[in-house]
């Protein structure tokens, strides 16, 4: 009997262990890709031998040169030390950190690091490792390991106290949510090829909102999708076959492509989402005016107005725009 008592606590200790770890690990923003569930965000950090775990407050930002960093605050605790992890190119794959430069901020010290040896600049340092990218529900995972330098003082006899060393930063991180750095912008896969700007508009007429994009590093390259007015309410998804909504899109060759709504297979999974709104009243030379911004997300296909008539799929689209 008591052996059968021991073996009840036991199972019941197992099972709440695993429940404990089941919740903690719970997805926040249950979305599939390539069959992975999202799940809450980690990222373990050994600085040196000393470890840290940071599960709140860590976003990666995404600029429009497509240069991903994320940055984590209160590193070995108490001394509240800064390491800035930096990537030049936003995919999956093994960058090495003498050219894509990460930092650390020593702050008792107030001494900089970087992944960079100016004595040495070919000298590889380290990798940033881009594991995998969630692009439906928008996080990052994977791993570094790096060599931290002292950075030099500014001045020609600038000198690091000899007694400040270099030392090995390493970690993981998973499921670490992702966005634009700036402000405003129309982001999206097209053709399998990513089209990311700063040239990002919001215009109205009497009955739509006009979202519109220019590609960055080309002018030609514009991407246009306009929808009813009245549709824009937070959790509204907006089918690309209804009524006033329109899409087209000019590639960098001068290709125009654009929404068939008697293509019903076109149509199918093709839709705009509306995520915030918000509206308000600013000052703009003493004279008030109302502003508006839009954000969210889209997917559609568009097909050449040429002869070909070839169909291309726009997707994992987020857009972030104001009417001034």
């Amino acid at each position: 009997m008591n052996k059968l008592n021991k073996l009840t606590v036991i199972c019941l200790t197992l099972f709440l262990g695993i429940f404990a770890i089941s919740c903690d690990n719970e997805s926040v923003d249950p979305l599939l890709d390539n069959n992975k569930k999202v799940g809450k965000p980690v990222v373990y950090v050994n600085t040196d031998g000393v470890e840290d775990f940071f599960r709140e407050n860590v976003v990666a930002k995404i600029n429009a040169k497509g240069e991903m960093h994320f940055t984590l605050d209160a590193v070995k605790g108490e001394k509240k030390d800064v390491l800035t992890i930096m990537t030049k190119t936003f995919k999956q794959g093994n960058f090495p950190t003498n050219a894509n430069r990460s930092t650390y901020l020593d702050r008792e010290n107030n001494q900089y690091f970087s992944t960079i040896d100016i004595d040495r600049p070919t000298y590889i340092t380290g990798f940033v490792t881009i594991d995998f990218i969630n692009r439906s529900a928008r996080v990052v995972s994977g791993s570094f390991d790096m060599r931290m330098i002292p950075v030099k003082p500014e001045g020609e006899d600038g000198n690091v106290d000899p007694s400040i060393r270099s030392f090995q930063v390493k970690g993981t991180f998973e499921n670490v949510p992702y966005e634009r750095e700036e402000s405003e912008y129309v982001d999206a896969q097209i053709d399998g090829a990513e089209f990311r700007n700063t040239n990002a508009t919001l215009e109205e007429n009497d009955t739509n909102y006009i979202v519109m994009g220019v590609g960055r590093d080309n002018v030609d390259q514009v991407l246009h999708f306009t929808f009813p007015k009245e549709r824009a309410v937070v959790g509204e998804v907006i089918k690309m076959s209804e009524e006033g909504v329109d899409a087209y899109y000019f590639s960098e060759f001068g290709i125009k492509y654009t929404l068939d709504k008697e293509d019903e297979a076109m149509l199918k999974d093709a839709q705009i989402e509306i995520e915030e709104v918000e509206k308000f009243i600013e000052k703009v030379d003493g004279t008030e005016v109302e502003r508006t911004v839009l954000k969210g997300s889209f997917d559609m296909k568009l097909k050449g107005v040429d002869e070909e008539k070839r169909v291309i799929q726009v997707k994992y689209g987020t857009f972030k725009v104001s009417k001034k």
